[in-house]
């Protein structure tokens, strides 16, 4: 059976989901857990702490299923869609609705859940310059690429950089990425697949 800290995150993620966090106080927390307010009082201080610890957990989540991925047998190119396109199990395990009102909350949870934003942003950085530096060495990719200045484009485009001046548009901009792969595959293949020419025609 799941600790009473875990069913207390898991009623907070639901409720801040399905009413938003402005909205969910500790007593509908407490409500939905069915423990007492002295329960929630003795593993989180406020509200605010809670989030916190939210965004902590789907900061590791995604880290996790990213580092998944970058060790899969899968090709170089698959892996940079899935990473860029948001991991389907992160995608499948989290309510981003949650987040929408993050720009309200109080300065400290601001600076705490940037900070790992940050982390994630970097983390990803480094994953896909060694994924293009593989696909380079193994033939996979392109080698007249410059890596360094694709990533950034890919940065940009992806909208890794600065992610959250808009968490609604952040999230349209999410749902777009994971239901449009086929086409996102296309991009990466077409910018980074070795151009093979048929000797007979040239």
């Amino acid at each position: 059976m799941k600790n009473k800290k875990d069913i207390i995150i898991k009623k907070a993620k639901m409720l801040f989901g399905k009413y938003g966090y402005g909205k969910t106080s500790l007593n509908d927390i407490a409500n939905s857990t069915k423990f007492g307010i002295g329960t929630i009082y003795y593993y989180f201080s406020s509200k605010e702490e809670i989030f916190a610890e939210i965004f902590k957990q789907t900061h590791d989540l995604f880290l996790d299923n990213v580092n998944e991925i970058y060790h899969s047998n899968a090709s170089i190119i698959d892996k940079l869609v899935e990473i860029f396109t948001f991991p389907s199990k992160f995608l499948d395990t989290i309510n981003l609705n949650i987040f929408t009102e993050i720009n309200e909350f109080p300065q400290q949870i601001m600076h705490d859940c940037f900070a790992l934003k940050n982390n994630i942003v970097e983390r990803v950085k480094t994953i896909t310059l060694d994924l293009l530096d593989q696909g380079q060495e193994s033939g996979e990719i392109r080698s007249d690429i410059d890596c360094h200045n694709f990533a950034k484009i890919l940065f940009y485009l992806f909208r890794y950089v600065n992610p959250v001046e808009d968490l609604d548009c952040l999230i349209s901009h999410v749902e777009f990425l994971s239901q449009n792969k086929k086409i996102i595959h296309g991009f990466f293949t077409n910018h980074l697949k070795k151009v093979e020419y048929n000797q007979n025609l040239i």
